[in-house]
């Protein structure tokens, strides 16, 4: 077991070395998913370390995930309702994230929603079944509608800021950006925000290479330099 914990952490450390790592020539997008499965795994591992010392699984009731799910929901419709209240009017609309993301976006959500319904049935059509029983499939459906509503939202630039799909950054909170990516017809763009946290201060997001001018006039009009070269030849 001990084995298996080094392993594990070892692995996080891998992963997330690769997404802070300078040297490498992932794209950045690619380098975020790294550095979130990597912390991922850290949590897992670390979830299963304090079990198997503490036992502590058997010592919060399974409910407490159900409520987790109902939180995630109600954190992600409450940010976006709020990010779109504060955003102020639509200045330019950057459409929804590109075909292939979507669908790897629906394929998620699609599968973790399938296999929480069959699971809770199943158990729900069990004589003497109880929410905790259920919990683990209600934060699975939870899951699946936060990954399907990010898919699904249109990205837009307002007044205040660059509402990316699941929040609003102020434009006061962006310190530069830059562009990645070859000619075609999708670009990414890349944001780089003020955090306290390294994990928080980049943001990306696919943008038609019809845009990326417009795009660029208008943080120029709130004063976000670009941080590195100009963007790949259109």
């Amino acid at each position: 077991m001990r084995l298996m914990w080094v392993v594990g952490y070892l692995f996080a450390a891998v992963l997330i070395g690769l997404g802070f790592s300078k040297r490498t020539r992932l794209k950045v997008a690619y380098k975020q998913i790294f550095v979130a499965l990597g912390f991922f795994v850290v949590i897992a591992m670390t979830a299963l370390v304090l079990d198997d010392l503490y036992h502590w699984s058997e010592r919060f009731p399974n409910v407490l995930l159900a409520i987790l799910g109902c939180l995630i929901v109600l954190y992600r419709g409450f940010s976006i309702f709020r990010h779109w209240i504060r955003g102020g009017a639509i200045v330019m609309d950057l459409g929804r994230v590109p075909t292939s993301e979507f669908l790897i976006a629906i394929i998620v959500a699609v599968a973790l929603a399938a296999n929480a319904i069959i699971d809770g049935v199943k158990k729900i059509n069990t004589a003497g079944w109880a929410i905790d029983d259920i919990s683990f499939e209600v934060l699975e459906l939870s899951v699946a509608f936060a990954v399907f509503v990010q898919g699904l939202l249109r990205r837009n630039v307002r007044e205040k800021g660059i509402f990316h799909g699941t929040g609003l950054i102020g434009w006061e909170k962006i310190e530069g950006y830059a562009w990645e990516g070859q000619r075609g017809k999708w670009l990414t763009l890349i944001l780089q925000k003020k955090s306290p946290i390294a994990l928080l201060r980049t943001v990306t997001m696919s943008v038609g290479t019809e845009q990326v001018e417009a795009l660029e006039n208008l943080m120029k009009q709130h004063n976000v330099a670009p941080s590195s070269e100009s963007p790949p030849a259109l």
